[in-house]
């Protein structure tokens, strides 16, 4: 097998092929844990296949919990993610007499159900399946704002209220209640990004995890006579800090994670130590039924040190994880690896991590194709620095890039009939303090 690097790259290009190719497959699936103690960094070689951003029966789902984990374990997923709305409840009062004169619109959510009750209906699940991890988790929304009185005959017109934080790692039911999940002002347009800074800050506090959520869709429709719209936001990704970072939902909503986009622009941002942490893509579903689409069409592979709840989400909090959006289901492209390493030591770091101190660096991808028509791509600090096709089959592809940035990062997505799976950046130089 072999792949031409894209112009202007130097340095030696090495490659696997055939039979060869899925020796050196098993290789390094079978040395990565000890390419990450050698390098300090322990994100593990234990991979959890999870879905995400599910609603169950709580919030508008058509599945209860226990028939979700039935669902995953049928498709062979490790976890689950399960996020119902935190609270989907709008109210308008008519100037001067807004207490009064006011309309109500609410449906089912957590807050509705009590986040006690409904941390026990997911614990509940988790302990009837124990061979597949359920993480509790929370969609909140903590701005809209009206654009017409509901009052009015053909209704009123919610805008913004789709633009969502996915909300995790916390089960504590008091501090879920706590979080600031609608302070604002439903009569001012909301100009600022303040309220979703501040419902950050508190999860952060909190010590769970929060990601924003579909941020390159728009949302249209209508709830108990109300009506909603929703325009693509990722521009809330730049103008808020400390989250974790976000979700990609479909092929069709990846202008994100295209070369130099805002995701390469927050990542770039972070290593000039402009941003406290850098965004982690997570791949999601938001998903209310198998009759939209498959429980495994979008699937996260997390590295963890051990195959629990705490091991997840360390391992979702580390970034050390990759995203698959599926074209056709099942495996037609599949990453098994992503992985820098110093070409003069030892030192190897994982997606997520950082490598230091390297004068010369290995960048080393290993994988799953299943036809020969799979663009192989390394982006180097927002740009396509290397781009390939790998032929059918199992492949292991290696570069040398013999100037790396100072402070930088490298990243792959890989794009075919079959899908496309997007890493997470692996940074090098001295990370931001």
């Amino acid at each position: 097998m072999t792949g031409r690097p894209a112009s202007g790259q130097t340095g030696a290009l090495m490659s696997c092929a055939g039979a060869a190719a899925r020796a050196c497959v098993l290789a390094c699936a079978l040395a990565w844990p000890a390419w990450a103690a050698a390098s300090g960094d322990h994100g593990g070689g234990l991979r959890i296949r999870l879905a995400a951003h599910l609603h169950t029966t709580v919030s508008g789902g058509t599945q209860s919990p226990d028939a979700v984990a039935a669902l995953a374990k049928s498709a062979g997923l490790d976890a689950v993610l399960i996020t119902d709305s935190a609270l989907r409840r709008w109210e308008y009062g008519l100037w001067p007499l807004r207490g009064l004169l006011k309309r109500v619109v609410e449906e089912p959510s957590v807050l509705r159900l009590g986040a006690a009750k409904y941390l026990a209906k997911i614990d509940a699940a988790d302990r009837a399946h124990p061979d597949l991890l359920i993480l509790p988790g929370m969609e909140a929304a903590p701005s809209y704002y009206w654009r017409r009185s509901p009052l009015e005959r053909d209704g009123a017109l919610v805008l913004g209220w789709h633009r969502h934080l996915l909300v995790f790692g916390i089960d504590d039911a008091r501090s879920l209640r706590r979080l600031p999940l609608r302070e604002t002002d439903p009569y001012h347009e909301d100009r600022d990004a303040a309220p979703f800074q501040r419902l950050i800050d508190a999860v952060s506090g909190a010590g769970g995890l929060v990601f924003w959520a579909h941020p390159a869709a728009a949302n249209r429709g209508r709830a108990g006579g109300v009506r909603y719209a929703t325009e693509p936001y990722p521009h809330l990704l730049e103008l808020t800090d400390g989250y974790h970072g976000f979700g990609v939902a479909d092929l069709a909503a990846l202008s994100l994670t295209s070369p130099g986009g805002a995701w390469d622009r927050v990542l770039t941002e972070y290593c000039r130590g402009g941003r406290r942490s850098p965004a982690w893509i997570l791949g999601e579903l938001d998903w209310h039924g198998p009759h939209e689409r498959a429980i495994d069409a979008v699937v996260t592979d997390v590295l963890s040190g051990e195959r629990s709840r705490r091991g997840l989400l360390e391992g979702i909090r580390l970034g050390r994880m990759w995203v698959t959006l599926n074209r056709t289901g099942g495996t037609a492209l599949r990453l098994e690896a992503f992985s820098l390493s110093d070409a003069g030591s030892s030192a190897v770091a994982v997606t997520g991590g950082t490598l230091t101190g390297a004068t010369g660096i290995r960048v080393r991808i290993a994988g799953v194709a299943s036809d020969g028509d799979t663009a192989l791509t390394v982006i180097r600090d927002g740009e396509p620095w290397s781009t390939l096709r790998p032929e059918p089959g199992s492949f292991v592809q290696e570069w040398i890039d013999p100037s790396p940035p100072a402070s930088g990062y490298y990243r792959v997505a890989a794009d075919g009939p079959g899908g496309v799976v997007l890493t997470n950046p692996i940074f090098v130089g001295k990370a931001p303090e």
